[in-house]
């Protein structure tokens, strides 16, 4: 997995939180997807979904229209022979 660090978006929607019960370990987890906007160097219009997870949920008080900086952690994963992108916020701040 990658990172990239000190991006400047707009948040376009926020998704309710999901919560559940892992079945490989029986712990707790919860996650929040936001749909966020590129404005930077863009012609058009760009957006993606990245994801909250656990304690960053209750610390991501945002709202839709606010603009932040981000760290993305991404990846790939595989489940039942899909793959599946996987962005996460791993660092946010309010601009």
């Amino acid at each position: 997995m990658q990172d990239l660090e000190n991006i400047v978006f707009k948040v376009k929607a926020l998704q309710p939180v999901v919560k559940g019960i892992s079945q490989r370990d029986g712990q707790a987890w919860q996650r929040r997807d936001v749909v966020l906007e590129a404005e930077e160097n863009v012609v058009y219009p760009d957006a993606l979904v990245a994801t909250l997870h656990g304690s960053m949920i209750e610390k991501f008080t945002l709202q839709e229209g606010d603009r932040l900086k981000v760290s993305l952690h991404y990846g790939v994963r595989q489940w039942q022979d899909r793959w599946f992108n996987d962005i996460r916020i791993i660092k946010f701040e309010r601009v």
